[in-house]
């Protein structure tokens, strides 16, 4: 199921296909069990705070036995708050797909953590380059010197502090220094102004052989293991739970979401999406600052059951 277009410049054959399509919708929003969310972009708010409109119809649809969850480039410790406030207690899709998290033991599920020595090479690249990194363990990420990344995570930092949650350990490394060589590197962030730089960095790392990249929002670039994506956390999450793929609904908005939107049954761009998420989605919701997860969610997904 695609997303609609209009070849036909007729009025009534327009709205007869709008009204087919939007049938099919609410039928295959009849067989939804789980929704998937992406977070930044997507269900948070620029603020990166779940709004009470998007907690109430979450909320509802858990009331109707609809699980809800998260698919997020974010590490565990990042998205505890997010966990709380909305009760999840089934697993949670981190760092683009390379860890599946437990939010109740919090413990792994599963984990496919970066090559060590591609990683350590992509930091010396990023080092030569003058390209400011952060690499995301699940206890410490380490940054890079003077480095812009770090003034996000001491918001995300904030904002577990306010929801009484445990924050996450930041550490700058000294000029021309690494982080540890014996750890589990989960995702390195790669942050540049310069779209040249980044064009050039994209093209590099893809040419390793256990590493790609892909990109959470503008200037960024992060960097996992070959094999992971969020379409891989998807599918293990689906196992987990014993769904099929036209039980699942997935919404995101950016180039590391379009993976999983091509594994779920119906698949949701943001209005704010790029281009390319929007071009695959089977429909397009309102932004993100317009509660876009809640609407689709009442309208297609709640009003369907």
């Amino acid at each position: 199921m695609g997303p609609v277009v209009f070849a036909q410049p007729h009025l009534l054959l327009r709205g007869l296909a709008e009204v087919s399509y939007m049938k099919n919708l609410m039928d295959a929003g009849r067989k939804i069990k789980l929704i998937v969310s992406d977070l930044d972009g997507t269900l948070l708010g620029t603020d990166k705070r779940i709004s009470v409109i998007n907690q109430r119809v979450i909320k509802k649809a858990k009331e109707k036995n609809i699980l809800f969850t998260f698919c997020t480039g974010r590490i565990a410790t990042m998205i505890e708050p997010y966990v709380k406030t909305l009760g999840i207690d089934i697993p949670v899709i981190t760092t683009n797909g390379a860890v599946v998290w437990d939010p109740v033991k919090k413990e792994i599920i599963t984990h496919k953590p970066m090559d060590p020595e591609e990683a350590m090479e992509i930091a010396e690249y990023c080092r030569c380059r003058n390209l400011e990194y952060c690499a995301l363990t699940l206890e410490v990420n380490y940054f890079s010197h003077n480095n812009y990344l770090i003034k996000r995570f001491l918001l995300y930092n904030k904002i577990s502090r306010e929801s009484n949650m445990r924050q996450m350990i930041l550490s700058v490394m000294e000029e021309g220094s690494f982080f540890p060589e014996d750890l589990n590197i989960y995702k390195i962030l790669i942050y540049s102004s310069n779209p040249f730089k980044l064009a050039e960095a994209v093209s590099d790392i893809n040419s390793f052989k256990k590493t790609r990249c892909t990109s959470s929002e503008a200037n960024q670039l992060d960097v996992m293991n070959t094999d992971v994506d969020k379409g891989t956390g998807i599918e293990i999450v689906m196992k987990f739970l014993r769904l099929k793929p036209d039980e699942v609904c997935a919404i995101g908005d950016y180039d590391n979401d379009i993976p999983m939107l091509k594994k779920a049954g119906i698949s949701v761009a943001m209005g704010n999406a790029l281009p390319e998420a929007k071009e695959l989605a089977d429909y397009i919701t309102k932004s993100n600052e317009d509660n876009g997860v809640a609407w689709f969610i009442s309208q297609y997904i709640l009003n369907s059951n």
